[in-house]
């Protein structure tokens, strides 16, 4: 009996879960990302609600030593998110926040390009001095098929003086 419910479990995983039950009896995926984006109107002292935004033009990159989605990438990738964030409250700079985001991945394949969507969540943390983790503003994060941790460098603006309206985060996604 139990035989035949690991089975039912199985099968129904394979089928709710595509790419990630694919991934479970096989070592996990990972990929660095990096990722520039604006964010309008931009993180201040004062909390604020709204969009961080990376464009077709201007797409994130991402490399990845394994597969993805149920396909292996045969190079580097990349993406592209529209975010959403103080979805819970105002965020600001020294409390940090948190957000949603839709991503839609573009990876090269020894079969052409594929193309994969995820939805994530994601919180970050004020600033505090982390060299190691790509940034002084710690950020990470949730999809259905990846997590993610990393570092957020301001680029545009600084926060106290000017909101923060353009940054870029590094760091690594997990699949499986």
């Amino acid at each position: 009996m139990r035989g035949i419910l690991a089975g039912i479990v199985s099968v129904v995983l394979a089928v709710v879960l595509p790419g990630v039950a694919g991934a479970a009896g096989s070592a996990a995926t990972h990929c660095r990302y990096d990722h520039e984006a604006n964010l309008s109107p931009g993180l201040s002292l004062e909390g604020s609600s709204g969009t961080i935004i990376g464009t077709a033009s201007d797409p994130s990159s991402i490399t990845c030593d394994g597969p993805v989605y149920g396909f292996t990438p045969s190079g580097p990738g990349t993406f592209v998110v529209s975010a959403q964030y103080g979805t819970e409250d105002p965020d600001d700079c020294l409390r940090g926040g948190e957000g949603e985001s839709d991503i839609t991945f573009t990876w090269p394949t020894t079969a052409g390009l594929r193309t994969a969507s995820d939805h994530y969540h994601f919180a970050f943390a004020g600033p505090a001095h982390d060299p190691a983790n790509d940034g002084p503003y710690r950020v990470h994060g949730r999809g259905g098929a990846f997590t993610f941790d990393g570092g957020a460098i301001p680029t545009r603006g600084d926060c106290v003086t000017k909101p923060l309206t353009r940054a870029r985060a590094r760091g690594v996604m997990t699949f499986g």
